[in-house]
């Protein structure tokens, strides 16, 4: 399915190529907080606990092409990663556990204008 979704890609920048007003390219990103306040949970003597708000980013490519007047074709290509922290404390001691999701997503759309 990925090989076919990006074979379609390629054969949608080549043939919109030839011409500049049917085929549209664009950037896209922002910052994004993750604010995932959980109440505390204690396991095996270890209480569990949320940590501060982390900041990430994510960021896109957007290649839209018309495939006629009312008919358009558009894929992206989105990277997105944002950390979070779990605070475990046991016997005094208290950890930080630091958690990194990364997502790269490439979603194909048709669509009627």
């Amino acid at each position: 399915m990925k090989r076919f979704l990006f074979i379609l890609l390629i054969a949608s920048v080549t043939a919109g190529s030839a011409s500049a007003k049917r085929l549209q390219v664009g950037l896209r990103g922002g910052a994004n907080f993750s604010d995932y306040r959980f109440p505390s949970v204690e396991i095996d003597g270890t209480r569990f606990t949320s940590g501060p708000v982390r900041t990430g980013y994510e960021g896109g490519l957007v290649l839209r092409l018309d495939l006629t007047r009312h008919l358009h074709l558009q894929s992206e290509l989105d990277y997105a990663f944002v950390d979070y922290a779990v605070n475990a404390a046991t016997s005094g001691r208290t950890r930080r556990i630091d958690i990194r999701t990364e997502r790269l997503e490439g979603p194909v759309q048709l669509g009627f204008q």
